[in-house]
């Protein structure tokens, strides 16, 4: 999100910038709200951005926009060799056939079933290392490596939307659950509140500091005053 703020002395400009995108984050990124009917084709909305992050083929390579998806409106119009970049999320209320519904299946189209981390960053790179190494030709290498990743010889450069896994519509697909220990959860949250808490420190330094220092100043002040008087008098 790319937002234009006047400039001023006291780190206030970063703030407002992190603050209008985070909440930009933290609208799209919710299954609480519905499609917004005309909003659809002007903003990037939580249905649109469920698209994007839907493996459902309908929902590939989709909705690339940020803040305004008429972008991806005007410039995703379906090309010869392409596709439109711009699809609406099939499951808005009451303007839809129930056969023509489609919940949004979140992650990968080849899940992976883990949450260990390492794996979830390396994973990808290493598939596609293994890729080039198996494939015949070195222009065929560099194009797995710099290609979509569901490139292989004799398809399209971003691959074949019909090798992309089906997923039902009848039912939203499985989620991903793995039973952790106990004593996982109030580990992960004690991590989460140092974390906040380091972050609040980086961001709001100064300010949070300001009532301290100048609590300190002015009872050094009232300090200094006191002994001026304590002479005076004397």
């Amino acid at each position: 999100m790319v937002m234009c703020f006047p400039l001023t002395d006291n780190g206030s400009t970063t703030w407002w910038i992190l603050t209008a995108s985070n909440d930009t984050q933290c609208r799209i990124h919710t299954e609480v709200i519905s499609n917004l009917g005309f909003f659809e084709y002007i903003i990037n909305t939580p249905s649109a951005h469920r698209v994007h992050h839907g493996r459902n083929p309908y929902c590939i390579d989709k909705n690339y926009s940020e803040t305004l998806i008429i972008w991806d409106i005007m410039f995703g119009k379906p090309q010869p060799k392409a596709y439109c970049t711009f699809a609406l999320e099939k499951l808005p209320p009451n303007t839809l056939h129930p056969e023509d519904q489609e919940h949004v299946a979140f992650g990968l189209t080849h899940l992976i079933n883990t949450f260990d981390p390492i794996t979830i960053q390396t994973h990808h790179l290493l598939h596609i290392l293994r890729t080039a190494w198996s494939t015949r030709g070195l222009v065929n290498k560099f194009k797995v490596i710099f290609y979509g990743p569901g490139w292989h010889d004799d398809t399209p450069r971003t691959g074949l939307l019909s090798e992309i896994p089906v997923i039902p519509k009848e039912l939203p697909s499985a989620k991903y659950d793995h039973i952790v220990p106990g004593w996982v959860n109030p580990y992960v949250f004690v991590h989460f509140v140092i974390l906040l808490g380091a972050t609040a420190i980086v961001l709001l330094g100064d300010k949070l500091m300001e009532p301290v220092a100048v609590n300190s100043i002015e009872r050094r002040m009232d300090g200094l005053g006191g002994t001026d008087e304590g002479n005076e008098m004397v």
